[in-house]
């Protein structure tokens, strides 16, 4: 049977689901989850198990985006953060948000101005001063800092990844395929992304 158009719903992501690991490091764990103002990073490292890969007594520098700062990666566009298809992704952009040690952004370098780290699984962050006092981390700002036992928690305003990297957590796209003078489908629901292609030829699609 052939048809004309062609129609690729688009997948809803969904939370997930997975079982919750238990969290090897009670330093960080009670500093996250007695904040709900992070409850959205603790969540996801619940969900991914990055907490679980945490080693007791050792000190950690957390760098925790707030709620506010994951809402600027909202489910209905970045579904797959969020859901176990993507799991070990997300875990790699959550591991960058954690730094073994306790690092201090104060003991920066004045002259050069950075402050090279490396998180928990090597990936390499840059932090500034491009104001006294006031500091950022891969270009995020850093809302506050607060001593741990052998560690430090810093609030950051957003979630370091790049426009790069976003791209595998995106929802699926609608693609449809018309024919030549065939009517454009009906007002796609706001929010929703849709690539037209028209052919020349008709193309044997299994039904």
């Amino acid at each position: 049977m052939k048809h004309s158009t062609i129609t690729i719903a688009i997948l809803a992501g969904t939370l997930s689901v997975a079982g919750v690991a238990q969290a090897n490091n009670s330093t960080v764990e009670n500093a996250l989850k007695n904040r709900p103002d992070l409850s959205v990073f603790y969540d996801n490292l619940q969900s991914t198990g990055v907490l679980s890969e945490l080693k007791e007594n050792q000190p950690y520098t957390v760098f925790a985006p707030t709620n506010d700062a994951f809402a600027g990666l909202p489910a209905s566009h970045y579904p797959c953060f969020y859901s176990g298809e993507c799991r070990a992704q997300a875990a790699e952009v959550l591991r960058k948000h954690i730094v073994p040690g306790e690092k201090h952004l104060a003991d920066m370098n004045p002259q050069a101005g950075i402050y090279s780290l490396f998180s928990i699984d090597n990936q390499h962050i840059i932090a500034g001063e491009p104001n006294k006092d006031k500091f950022t981390v891969d270009g995020k700002r850093v809302l506050s800092e607060n001593q741990l036992l052998g560690g430090i928690l810093y609030k950051i305003d957003g979630v370091m990844v790049s426009d790069k990297d976003l791209v595998q957590f995106e929802a699926p796209k609608v693609v449809m395929v018309t024919q030549p003078g065939t009517d454009l489908p009906p007002r796609v629901p706001e929010g929703k992304i849709v690539t037209i292609t028209t052919t020349d030829h008709t193309t044997p699609v299994p039904y």
